[in-house]
Formats: structure tokens, C-alpha cells, sequence
């Protein structure tokens, strides 16, 4: 399975993911991918996936309780781009 970059299109190897149907590099790209989706300042890191999803970010949302909702999107590797 090929996996290519939400925002710069490339292929990856290593980078954020959800473990479904999201990849993208990490760093630059990442970022742009969530201030794009969630807005600038409402998303955040977390140290432990504690966001109920899995993932270590978590975004602003009206209506839930705490404000923030998980991402459910974490960082890893894969051995190779078709894996």
C-alpha cells in the first residue's frame, strides 16, 4: 500500500498517521494539515494518548465536554512504502 502525504503529496515511509485512511510528514506538513482543519490554536500535542482515540493530539470543540476531542493521530514508521 503506497501511502502519500495529505498536504505535499509524497511518498512516505515514516509520519503521521491514524491508523486508517490519514498520512502525512510530520513537522511542516503536519502542522499546515491541522491549523487547515482544526484551525490555528485549536489543536495541541499531548505526552501520553490519552485523547480516547489513541492518537497524542487533540482539537477544540464546542459542545464537548473539557472542549477538546481526540485526533486519534499519532506518529510511526513502516518498513517500507508498500507494506
Amino acid at each position: 500500500m503506497s501511502r502519500q502525504c495529505e498536504m505535499c503529496g509524497k511518498k512516505m515511509t515514516a509520519g503521521m498517521t491514524n491508523g486508517i485512511d490519514f498520512y502525512c510528514h510530520e513537522g511542516k506538513c503536519f502542522r499546515k494539515y491541522m491549523n487547515k482543519m482544526y484551525g490555528k490554536y485549536r489543536w495541541m500535542a499531548l505526552d501520553d494518548p490519552i485523547d480516547g482515540y489513541g492518537g497524542y493530539y487533540i482539537h477544540a470543540e464546542s459542545g464537548v465536554v473539557g472542549g477538546f476531542i481526540g485526533t486519534g493521530i499519532y506518529y510511526t514508521e513502516w518498513e517500507d512504502e508498500d507494506e
